[in-house]
């Protein structure tokens, strides 16, 4: 199965609805291939492998080894991780231990 973005605008009840039927389709023999900006559904869901592209492979494995701060600076067009999209005294500091990410 394919799929591109499934949560995407989902209220989060019916993501995290999505991903357990996901893992349950795993569970059943079902091979999905998702593709995703959501990096909290990475960190927070089974997915047995992770594939990182920006214009080329940057890294693909299980999660534990993928999801480093390095590979995802490189994912993300090289912005560092906790990333600032603007110069960083307009705009509140991003606390080191924040998850969220905007992306295009």
């Amino acid at each position: 199965m394919l799929l591109d973005e499934p949560a995407t605008g989902l209220d989060i009840p019916t993501q995290q609805s999505i991903y357990e039927l996901l893992e349950q389709l795993h569970v059943d023999g079902i091979t999905t291939l998702t593709t995703t900006h959501d990096l909290l559904a990475l960190d927070f869901h089974h997915f047995g492998r992770i594939l990182c592209l920006n214009e080329q492979i940057i890294a693909f494995g299980p999660p534990e080894k993928v999801l480093t701060p390095e590979i995802l600076t490189k994912t993300f067009s090289g912005l560092p991780w906790p990333h600032r999209l603007v110069e960083e005294d307009t705009v509140p500091a991003v606390k080191e231990d924040s998850c969220s990410c905007t992306c295009s």
